[in-house]
């Protein structure tokens, strides 16, 4: 049975390394029973596009540059143009193990779409990494690391609504409301490339949370939300909420509390990821974390209101 391994890419040189992972596990000439597909973006520029090809054609790697932009788009591409009655979808910024494809084709076998384990490829973990893991959070359908049977793909598709955030999550909700079977395999890994925030991407990252409504309104009568998103009232971030309100009524009342005010989150944020989930603790990742958490909460919160309006859901 035919093997498809699809990687969606948007200008990330680090696809290199995912590729020579893949092909050393080969032993660098893709047997008869696998295709790999890359899905170059349509909004990827051209050198970058054009090295990847010639990259790809060496290689005898499916190349094709995608007819509009976005991850869900290029998933679903995949999808359309794989050859296996097995999908395994990998990100251009991870890079697997060696046992990586086995596991992910022996678990194929018994289910129908399978999450392996995404781990963060360093030895310290910095507050202000981009930290991307699925140890010991199975249910979440990352596209890191997913695997489906081709029958799944025919069945749901990514809506590109979503902003890579959620669409997965939505995808495999999908494949469990149609009664397709799933599991976690957590020898299926792959490690997601050390990165650092810039201010800039830690602040606009949050407008992925325009899909959060969405997701809501998709699945909010099923029990399955409930069963893989533990608290519904999530949704709605009251948090970002509380700390606008606070915000907002400190300003009438003293300078010192809307400093408090502002500080807060950030001072209970960096104790959790410190104390509890042990993240590598630095003076510079603290400062920054306390000065800009504040203005993120406020983005998250203004992308989910945007949300409700576009996709008519109440969500406070």
């Amino acid at each position: 049975m035919k093997t498809s391994i699809v990687i969606p890419v948007l200008n990330d040189d680090f696809i290199y390394k995912c590729l020579n992972f893949i092909l050393e596990n080969f032993n660098k000439k893709i047997p008869k029973n696998k295709q790999i597909i890359v899905i170059n973006d349509q909004k990827s520029n051209e050198i970058f596009s054009q090295k990847l090809k010639a990259f790809c054609k060496d290689n005898k790697i499916d190349y094709h540059k995608s007819e509009k932009p976005g991850a869900s788009f290029n998933r679903n591409k995949g999808i359309e143009l794989a050859k296996g009655e097995k999908i395994i979808f990998i990100d251009s910024d991870c890079f697997p193990s060696k046992k990586w494809l086995n596991e992910m084709e022996e678990s194929l076998k018994d289910f129908d779409i399978v999450e392996g384990k995404v781990s963060y490829a360093a030895k310290e973990n910095p507050l202000f990494d981009r930290f991307v893991e699925n140890k010991s959070t199975p249910n979440r359908f990352l596209t890191a690391n997913l695997g489906i049977r081709k029958v799944v793909g025919q069945k749901c598709k990514f809506d590109d609504r979503f902003i890579v955030f959620r669409e997965d999550t939505d995808f495999g909700f999908c494949a469990l409301e149609k009664g397709f079977t799933s599991s976690f395999n957590q020898k299926a890994e792959v490690f997601h490339k050390q990165s650092r925030f810039t201010i800039k991407k830690f602040v606009l990252e949050r407008k992925r949370y325009i899909g959060e409504p969405l997701l809501f309104k998709k699945h909010k009568l099923n029990p399955l939300l409930k069963n893989h998103v533990p608290r519904i009232w999530k949704f709605s971030h009251p948090i970002e909420l509380i700390l606008l309100f606070f915000l907002v009524t400190s300003i009438f009342m003293s300078w010192k509390l809307l400093i408090l005010a502002y500080l807060l989150p950030g001072i209970i944020y960096c104790s959790n990821k410190y104390f509890i989930s042990k993240r590598t603790f630095k003076i510079k990742d603290t400062l920054l974390v306390l000065l800009f958490l504040p203005i993120t909460m406020i983005v998250k919160r203004i992308y989910i209101w945007k949300g409700s309006i576009r996709f008519k859901v109440l969500l406070l």
